[in-house]
Parts: structure tokens; sequence; C-alpha cells
């Protein structure tokens, strides 16, 4: 339940992300840029925990906590074993 207090500055992000091919043989890498609206500090990363990072020291918030991807199998259960179920929007 939200507790009545005082209200939170408005805060928002641009979140870009982009798939980059390595120079070398191998898988893309992920690309991040975040831009903070109200004051226009930007910057670029490769991890998403730099982003999250970044946004916590701009709202002075913890960020969410990373979650671990799950791996799927050809049989649509996690590498856990443990059967999985797509969300359809």
């Amino acid at each position: 339940m939200m507790q009545r207090g005082h209200p939170l500055p408005e805060v928002s992000f641009v979140v870009r992300l982009w798939l980059e091919r390595r120079e070398l043989a191998g898988p893309p890498e992920w690309r991040f840029q975040v831009r903070h609206i109200q004051s226009g500090e930007q910057m670029h990363c490769r991890r998403l925990a730099d982003l999250l990072a970044f946004v916590e020291r701009q709202t002075g918030v913890p960020a969410p906590e990373l979650l671990t991807a799950v791996k799927h199998d050809a049989t649509g259960q996690d590498t856990d074993g443990h059967d999985t179920e797509e969300v359809q929007p």
C-alpha cells in the first residue's frame, strides 16, 4: 500500500538499446544509451547493470534488481527443468 507523503519529483528517462556486430567473429553485443530528461545528462554503456546504476545516481532511489534470464530448451522447459509459459501482449 502506498503511503501518502511528499510527492516525488517527476523523473523521466529515454533508453535506447541495439545490437552491434563485433569486429572479430562472435555474437553481436548489446549497447545501451540512457538520457535523464530533466538534466539532459546521458551515458552509453555495454552492461544493463551500468544503465541501472546511472538511473540510481540520477534519482537517489535504489535501482531494481536484475533478474537472470531464463534459458529454454527446445521442449519449452527452462534449463532447470521447470515448465515455463510465454505471456502474449
